[in-house]
């Protein structure tokens, strides 16, 4: 049985005789998967009779088990799959496993940044300016701001060479800063208010004062006494913003903030409705280990998203 969900939004792909629009474009988007290679089985199967296209924004996994088996889940796909490192991936982990699925249907777009098609670009910022203690993709806005010596620089200026005058879809794995209380990058964590020391399975660890957990991790964290208060923010990137400005990019699509997710919004962060043509779209589908994906769709200049659940 289709799924009618999902033709909803791709019924515009056919024309009225059933033969396809080549100005079409369908996007199948499954980001922040973190390991849960079921959940991701399930939204690709559910996925890959409709789209044209999927987009894997980042956070497969922890380490290199978990992303080559994230990535086999897209290995036999018919159609392109460009995946990008967001905030878990490590470094060394993440080209090792690429390398293992050369000649598939995947496509490292921390390495290839820009995808033409006739229609539309789709610009690839990946890594993020907050990463987990694994992540080594650290997004810093110019050169004029340090990296790690074991992390890899991804500069947001770099991007705004790789812009042409054309319909633009840029996908990052951290959302574009926005002021609005229902944006999608508004997240709510956790902040130590002082220095403390906090045991787990790796031993004991030295929390500083400003340290930021999930919400989720704070939250267990407060429970038992330490010196964590909860907070909501928008916490998306300035420079992703500035460049969206800067370039007139009319779409985005990230991931990265779960609890945001589900929705799409203008720069102005006014909320959009699913299923409805835009000029302007920036769009969080949330997280696949949650049990959420999305699907983009363009033509003739306009963008329209559906929620996809899994």
């Amino acid at each position: 049985m289709i799924d009618s969900t999902i033709t909803a939004v791709c019924v515009s792909l056919i024309e009225v005789d059933g033969v396809r629009k080549n100005s079409m474009r369908c996007f199948g988007i499954i980001s922040d998967i973190h390991g849960e290679t079921k959940k991701a089985r399930k939204a690709y199967r559910k996925l890959k009779k409709f789209v044209d296209y999927f987009l894997v924004p980042g956070d497969l996994g922890d380490e290199y088990g978990e992303i080559v088996k994230v990535l086999s889940v897209f290995s036999q796909s018919k159609c392109p799959v460009y995946v990008m490192p967001g905030s878990h991936e490590p470094r060394r982990d993440w080209n090792r496993a690429i390398r293992q699925f050369q000649g598939s249907a995947i496509v490292d777009c921390h390495r290839s940044r820009r995808i033409s098609f006739d229609e539309i670009d789709v610009l690839f910022v990946p890594g993020s300016d907050w990463c987990a203690h694994t992540g080594q993709f650290r997004l810093r806005p110019d050169k004029r701001f340090k990296v790690a010596k074991d992390e890899q620089g991804v500069f947001v200026t770099a991007a705004t060479r790789l812009v042409r005058d054309r319909p633009t879809l840029l996908v990052s794995h951290v959302p574009p800063r926005f002021y609005k209380k229902g944006a999608i990058d508004r997240a709510q964590f956790g902040m130590a208010t002082q220095d403390f020391i906090y045991v787990d399975q790796e031993g004991l660890r030295v929390i500083p004062k400003g340290a930021v957990f999930p919400k989720e991790t704070a939250s267990l964290l407060k429970r038992d006494g330490s010196p964590v208060k909860m907070l909501e923010r928008n916490v998306g990137s300035k420079a992703l913003r500035k460049l969206i400005r800067s370039q007139a990019i009319a779409f985005s699509v990230c991931g990265h903030i779960h609890e945001a997710g589900g929705k799409a919004v203008t720069l102005s962060g006014k909320r959009i409705r699913a299923n409805t043509w835009h000029k302007r779209l920036y769009y969080n589908p949330g997280a696949v280990a949650d049990g959420r994906a999305g699907v983009l769709v363009f033509r003739d200049g306009m963008m329209k998203y559906r929620n996809i659940t899994v």
